[in-house]
């Protein structure tokens, strides 16, 4: 058998170290498995003891196997004084931020039961209160990214400064950037600028992902993550001074997707034409 190794390493440290290419996402399971999953375990065998001397002949004895072996948690010196200190035992760095993205006025909503009486659900409390309290639950990530863009996009005129200029541009950003620059209040549903600067503590923003079927979505994806500075969902959707009717249609005018029409004019024709069902199965 031939064992995989690298000369140099074997040259270098004077001994045999075995090497391996991992190229699957098996290898992330392996690193990451040794923090996540608990503690040591080990599988104890529990016997009974003779209880006289005919036991030792070999007299057979009932056997439990519920009882026999069990799971127990072993906790060395080590780890039981760090434990006790209460030290950290894993890390995650950077802070990763989960970003939704939704079309409009489709986000997920939260209602809070004690406002509502619920035999015959009325509001508990006045109807102003109750709808500053549904325009506070509307907001998210993606519509407060909107009204950034639009506060750091008010300072663009002919007043402008060359100091405002180029905060404005270092403010414009994409979607995925804005946990770099900003941090999200989840209490007042609202992004504030980061108070120890982009130097300070790392936070990465990630936006969840969307499958292709979800054409809409998949679409206002793509184009969140390729432009910047949009005030709203319409904004979005504009392209060289043209609203385009849905995100599909700004993205393909963005050259961000391909157009189906040559695959749907394919279709049509073979439809028109073609008499051989077995043909018409295949496409």
């Amino acid at each position: 058998d031939v064992i995989p190794y690298n000369k140099y390493l074997t040259q270098r440290f004077d001994c045999h170290i075995n090497v391996e290419y991992c190229h699957s996402i098996s290898a992330i399971k392996y690193l990451f498995g040794y923090i996540s999953k608990g503690c040591d375990q080990a599988t104890v065998e529990v016997q009974a003891g003779p209880t006289s001397e005919q036991d030792w002949t070999g007299t057979a004895q009932a056997s439990n196997e519920v009882l026999e072996y069990q799971t127990k948690r072993y906790v060395s010196v080590a780890e039981g004084c760090w434990r006790l200190r209460k030290n950290e035992i894993a890390e995650r760095k950077p802070a990763v931020f989960r970003m939704n993205v939704h079309l409009p006025e489709q986000q997920t909503v939260y209602y809070n039961p004690d406002d509502y009486n619920i035999e015959d659900f009325e509001h508990k409390v006045n109807m102003k209160e109750f709808k500053q309290k549904m325009d506070k639950a509307k907001k998210t990530p993606l519509t407060e990214y909107f009204a950034n863009q639009k506060k750091v996009n008010s300072t663009i005129g002919t007043d402008e400064t060359e100091e405002e200029r180029k905060k404005r541009e270092e403010n414009t950003l994409l979607f995925r950037d804005m946990p770099d620059r900003y941090t999200w209040d989840a209490k007042k549903k609202c992004w504030k600028e980061r108070k120890r600067g982009i130097d300070g503590e790392l936070q990465i923003g990630r936006v969840y992902t969307v499958h292709p079927t979800e054409i809409e979505r998949y679409s206002l994806r793509l184009l969140l993550n390729h432009v910047k500075g949009k005030e709203s969902f319409e904004d979005l959707r504009t392209v060289d001074n043209k609203i385009c009717p849905t995100f599909h249609a700004a993205a393909i005018a963005l050259n961000l997707v391909k157009n189906d029409k040559i695959w749907i004019e394919c279709m049509n024709e073979a439809n028109d034409t073609q008499t051989n069902i077995n043909l018409l199965r295949r496409l």
